[in-house]
């Protein structure tokens, strides 16, 4: 029985003194607990953040809709600030957003504008091919003002970029070519 007791409380005594080792030598309970929130952060939060941020990245470079790029590019622009707030608080996320070799804030602007671009020259090139088709004038009129109008919003849409007047001029451009062509309709009617 006595063998027991000894045995006992040399089994008690180790892991108190393990307990009082463990705490007293690296890690702060501040510094546990920060590790696990971190941790939790990185294997359940970053992945959400991180798909909706690739699926935004996708649409935008798929898309033939103006206002779904416009509203891919909020998605992306939160989903990138939140990673980014996560990354200046320590946790160790790896992801960075590259365009062309150019900073983030560069690089994101020049990278939405030429697809801003690309969906005002796709439109307009099928609107151009339907507007054939069309019998009515009313009905055609009704797509050059719809030109007009796509033109008029991915101009309004376009963002900062050293090169941003370049895109401006691509965009003034279709709008003088949907001129012309409206001007070729009227002289028909």
């Amino acid at each position: 029985m006595d063998l027991l007791i000894t045995i006992f409380i040399i089994i008690m005594a180790t892991i108190i003194i393990m307990g009082l080792l463990s705490k007293s030598s690296n890690k702060t309970d501040e510094e546990i607990l920060e590790f696990q929130e971190n941790n939790a952060i990185l294997q359940y939060e970053f992945p959400s953040h991180k798909r909706i941020l690739e699926d935004s990245i996708n649409l935008i470079q798929t898309t033939n809709n103006i206002d779904t790029l416009l509203s891919r590019y909020d998605d992306f622009i939160i989903h990138y600030n939140w990673i980014m707030e996560q990354k200046r608080k320590g946790v160790p996320i790896d992801y960075e957003f590259h365009s062309n070799g150019e900073p983030f804030e560069i690089g994101i602007n020049l990278f939405i504008n030429w697809h801003i671009v690309r969906i005002a020259q796709n439109n307009i090139e099928n609107y151009k091919n339907k507007i054939q088709s069309l019998k009515t004038y009313r009905a055609k009129e009704n797509l050059i003002i719809k030109s007009f109008e796509l033109i008029d919003k991915c101009t309004n849409a376009l963002k900062e970029h050293q090169i941003k007047d370049s895109f401006a001029l691509t965009l003034q451009n279709l709008h003088e070519n949907i001129e012309d062509l409206f001007n070729e309709i009227n002289k028909t009617n």
